[in-house]
C-alpha cells in the first residue's frame, strides 16, 4: 500500500504540502482529521460491499430460481452458463451441462429449425422466438418456447447468445390434438352428402363440411338456429360437449341414423333407466338369438348371469345418477344358454338436459378371449412337447443306440481275444477302438441324462440338482450346492422348468463367465422357492448383453414366467453374476 501511495505522489502534479511550516500541534490535528476521514471512507466502503453482496445474492436467486431456463452460449454454441431451472428442465446436472453443445439437447428433427433460428438471431438486434423440441435426460422430448438475443462484448470482440426457454409441452400437445381432432371431424363430415356442421355448447361452428361451407357457413361464427336440426337424443360425455347438426329436416337425419345403427358390426341396445329393452339392432339379434319383436318385451337382466345381476343393477343406478362408466368386459347369456364374453360400453341419452335412456354397445369377444388364452398357454405346451420329445430321444439313445454300442464293444473284445498273440498290431488297433467306444458310450449316457434326467423323475428335484452340479464341475470350475429342507414343498410340474433354468445357467457360466467358483443355493421359505446361482466370473452388463446370451436370458425369463415365477440378474464387469429365480409353490399335504 505504501509503495502505491509513493508512486501516486510521484505522478501527481500537485505540489506537496510543506509540513515543516506547521507546528506539531497543527500537524497532529491534520493527521487526526485524515484518520477520521479514512475511517469514514472505510465504513462507507464496507457498507457498499455488504449491499453489493446482498444484491448479488438476490440476483443469483432470481437467476437460478426463475420460472424459465436461462442459457448463455459462446460462438461455438457451447453452454457457458445455465441456471438451475434450465438444468431441471433438461434433466442434467449443471456440472455435466456446461461446455456441452446446445445442439446435444435439441431433437434431431428440429436441428435445421435451430440452425436457421440462430442465423436470424445473430443478424438481428432484437429478441427472436421459436418453438423447438428439446431432449430431456431419460425422459421423452418436450416442446419448448425459446426467446434469444445475440450480445457482443466490445472489449473482447466476442459474441454470446443468451437464451430463455420454458416448457410448453402440454399446451403444444393440446394444440396438436385439437388440430388432429378438427381435421378428423372435418374428414368425417365431408363423408356426408348433406350439409353438416359441428358446433360447441355455445352453438359456434368448429367444423363444417364442403356442402355447409358452400351454403355460407363459416368457422367460429354462431350457427343460425333456423338452419340447425338438433339430435332427438344427445350423447353427453364429460370430455366432449359437442354435437352434430345437419342442415336438413329432422326426419331425414333420424332415418339415416337408424340405418347406420342397424348396420353396425356391434350389438346396439336401447333401454330405459330400469333396464327394459326398447330397441336393438340386427347384430344384437344375431348375437343373442332374440328377434327385435321379442327382445322389446325383455329386460337386460334376462341376458345377465345370476351372479352379475346385482352388479348390473348398481351400474344402471350409477348411470341414471350421471356417473360416467368406462368400457369394461363382462358376460351375457344367449338364447341357447351359451355364455358370451362381451365388451360393453354405456352411453347416456339426454333430452332437455335430463337422462331419459341408456344405450349400450356390445361386442362379442368370446373367440378373442379363447384365442388369447390359447396363445398364453402355447409356450407351456411347447415346453411340455419339448420335454416329451427329449425323453423319447433319451430313451432311444439309452435303450437302442447305447445297447448297440455296448454290443459293438463286446464284439471288439471277442475279436481281439481270438487274434494270435504275435499279431500285436491288430491287438493295438482293437484296444484303441475299445477306448473310443468307451468314450462314445460315456458321452451318449451324459447326453441322454441331459435330455431327460432320470433322477428328476424318480428321486426328486434336489438329487437331480446335485447330479447336475457334479456333472458341471471341472478341474478349473468348482461348483458347490447348498439347500435347506425341501421335503415340505410340492412342485407338481414346476420342477422340470426349474431344472432347465439351472442347466442353462451353468452352461452360460461354462461358456462365457471364465469363473472358477460357483455357488448354487436352494431356499424355501413358506410358499416361496428361491434358486440363486452366483459365480466369480468376469460379469457383464445385462442391458448390453450379446444377442446369443440375451436370447438365453430371455428364454430363462420366459420359462420362469410360465410357472408364475420371476427371474432377476445382477451383474457388473469384473464382479461376477448373480442369477435369482423365485417361484411360488404349495406346501405338501401331510396324509
Amino acid at each position: 500500500m505504501r509503495n502505491r501511495v509513493v508512486k501516486f505522489l510521484e505522478k501527481s502534479p500537485d505540489p506537496m504540502v510543506d509540513a515543516s511550516a506547521m507546528t506539531p500541534e497543527r500537524l497532529i490535528e491534520e493527521l487526526h482529521i485524515h484518520q477520521i476521514e479514512l475511517e469514514m471512507q472505510n465504513e462507507d466502503l464496507r457498507l457498499a460491499r455488504i449491499n453489493a453482496e446482498l444484491l448479488q445474492a438476490k440476483y443469483t436467486d432470481l437467476y437460478d430460481f426463475a420460472p424459465v431456463g436461462y442459457l448463455t452460449l459462446d460462438e461455438n454454441l457451447k453452454i457457458v452458463e445455465a441456471n438451475l431451472t434450465a438444468t431441471k428442465l433438461l434433466g442434467v446436472e449443471k456440472s455435466k451441462m456446461l461446455h456441452r453443445l446446445f445442439t446435444d439437447f435439441v431433437d434431431p428433427g428440429f436441428q435445421d429449425i435451430l440452425y436457421f433460428f440462430l442465423v436470424k438471431v445473430r443478424k438481428s438486434n432484437v429478441h427472436e422466438s421459436c418453438e423447438l423440441k428439446l431432449k430431456r435426460s431419460a425422459e421423452k422430448p418436450f416442446y419448448a418456447l425459446l426467446d434469444s438475443m445475440a450480445i457482443c462484448d466490445k472489449e473482447s470482440m466476442r459474441s454470446e447468445i443468451r437464451i430463455s426457454f420454458s416448457d410448453i409441452n402440454e399446451s403444444k400437445l393440446s394444440v396438436i390434438a385439437l388440430k388432429e381432432s378438427a381435421d378428423r371431424n372435418e374428414m368425417l363430415l365431408n363423408l356426408l352428402p348433406q350439409s353438416a356442421v359441428l358446433v360447441d355448447s355455445d352453438r359456434k361452428v368448429i367444423a363444417a363440411n364442403r356442402a355447409a361451407r358452400n351454403r355460407g357457413v363459416k368457422l367460429g361464427e354462431p350457427c343460425r338456429a333456423e338452419n340447425l336440426a338438433e339430435h332427438p337424443f344427445e350423447a353427453v360425455r364429460q370430455e366432449d360437449l359437442q354435437n352434430v347438426g345437419f342442415l336438413v329436416d329432422e326426419d331425414t337425419y333420424r332415418q339415416r341414423l337408424i340405418t347406420v345403427i342397424d348396420d353396425s358390426n356391434d350389438a346396439v341396445c336401447l333401454m330405459d333407466l330400469r333396464g327394459n329393452i326398447k330397441a336393438w339392432n340386427q347384430m344384437a339379434e344375431k348375437m343373442y338369438g332374440y328377434p327385435a319383436a321379442e327382445a322389446v318385451k325383455m329386460s337386460v337382466f334376462d341376458l345377465v348371469p345370476a351372479r352379475l345381476k346385482h352388479q348390473t343393477s348398481h351400474l344402471l343406478s350409477e348411470i341414471s345418477a350421471g356417473v360416467l362408466v368406462k368400457p369394461f368386459e363382462t358376460r351375457r347369456v344367449a338364447r341357447d344358454g351359451s355364455v358370451l364374453d362381451v365388451c360393453l360400453k354405456f352411453t347416456r341419452m339426454v333430452q332437455d338436459g335430463k337422462i331419459v335412456a341408456i344405450a349400450s354397445t356390445e361386442r362379442d369377444i368370446t373367440s378373442h378371449n379363447l384365442l388369447f388364452a390359447s396363445l398364453q398357454d402355447l409356450p407351456r405346451r411347447i415346453i411340455v412337447a419339448q420335454e416329451e420329445e427329449r425323453s423319447r430321444i433319451s430313451q432311444i439313445l439309452h435303450a437302442e443306440f447305447g445297447q448297440a454300442l455296448i454290443a459293438l464293444k463286446l464284439f471288439t473284445v471277442v475279436t481281439s481275444s481270438a487274434l494270435p498273440e504275435e499279431n500285436l498290431l491288430m491287438r493295438t488297433v482293437f484296444d484303441k477302438i475299445r477306448a473310443h467306444l468307451d468314450k462314445i458310450i460315456s458321452d451318449t449316457r451324459t447326453l441322454a441324462h441331459r435330455l431327460s434326467p432320470p433322477g428328476l423323475k424318480y428321486v426328486g428335484l434336489i438329487p437331480a440338482i446335485k447330479e447336475l452340479v457334479e456333472s458341471a464341475m471341472t478341474e478349473k470350475l468348482q461348483v458347490r450346492f447348498f439347500h435347506n429342507d425341501v421335503d415340505q414343498a410340492s412342485f407338481k410340474e414346476k420342477d422340470i422348468i426349474i431344472y432347465r433354468i439351472l442347466q442353462e445357467a451353468l452352461q452360460n457360466i461354462q461358456k462365457h463367465s471364465m469363473a472358477t467358483q460357483v455357488r448354487v443355493n436352494v431356499i424355501i421359505k413358506k410358499t416361496v422357492f428361491t434358486l440363486a446361482v452366483r459365480d466369480n466370473g468376469v460379469g457383464f452388463d445385462p442391458s448390453l448383453a450379446s444377442s446369443a446370451k440375451g436370447l438365453g436370458l430371455a428364454l430363462m425369463a420366459q420359462q420362469a414366467a410360465l410357472i408364475h415365477g420371476k427371474l432377476s440378474i445382477e451383474s457388473h464387469k469384473g464382479k461376477g453374476t448373480l442369477l435369482k429365480v423365485t417361484v411360488p409353490i404349495k406346501e405338501k399335504k401331510v396324509v
